[in-house]
């Protein structure tokens, strides 16, 4: 691969979300999906969240939603906030995505939670839910041997001074935090590729 960007996100950021779509529109534009190998890694908004979940004010006002509703759709995705009960712990979602074995898997089984979550309202309180979404991508292994691993990574990200998402790695080396614009990527993919 030429590149490698790892997406640092969290399951219940809906910026990490809308940003994971305009990077993937870009590539895809630019046809360079075979040259440049995404994966993820985990980061916790919400640490202290209890396992049955919070109240859904951590998402603010609604002119915050409707903003997002409107920049969803422009990358495809159909916020459904009427949908969503709560905001779940994601330290068991992080864990199962960890365990996957290869990045490819975790790249499109992070797209399913985030689907699940924001556009159907799935209760991801449930880790029985939570695993039966990951099955496809071979997410049967056990979520709780990989507390290690994952608390691992959490520690990477606050010594890269990581603290916020969505943050992008690119390389292993450099990174970006925001929610750069679809075409902002474009513009950075066509002179990491000298492309005209």
């Amino acid at each position: 691969m030429n590149l490698s960007i790892t997406l640092i996100s969290d399951i219940i950021c809906p910026w990490c979300y809308v940003s994971k779509k305009r990077l993937e529109s870009a590539i895809q534009d630019l046809n360079l999906e075979g040259q440049i190998n995404l994966d993820i890694a985990p980061y916790q908004l919400y640490p202290d969240t209890p396992n049955e979940g919070r109240s859904l004010n951590s998402f603010g006002k609604k002119s915050h939603k409707y903003t997002l509703t409107e920049v969803g759709t422009q990358v495809g995705i159909a916020f459904r906030w009427d949908l969503i009960q709560s905001v779940p712990n994601t330290l068991y979602m992080h864990q199962g995505l960890m365990a996957l074995p290869r990045a490819e898997l975790r790249w499109q089984a992070k797209d399913a939670l985030l689907e699940a979550y924001f556009c159907k309202g799935t209760d991801l309180t449930k880790e029985e839910i939570v695993s039966e979404i990951l099955k496809p991508f071979e997410g049967t292994a056990n979520i709780a041997s990989e507390t290690i691993c994952t608390n691992d990574l959490f520690q990477e990200a606050k010594e890269r001074n990581i603290s916020a998402v969505p943050s992008f790695i690119l390389d292993n080396e450099h990174h970006i935090t925001g929610a750069m614009e679809k075409q902002q990527w474009a513009q950075f993919l066509k002179r990491r590729f000298q492309l005209n």
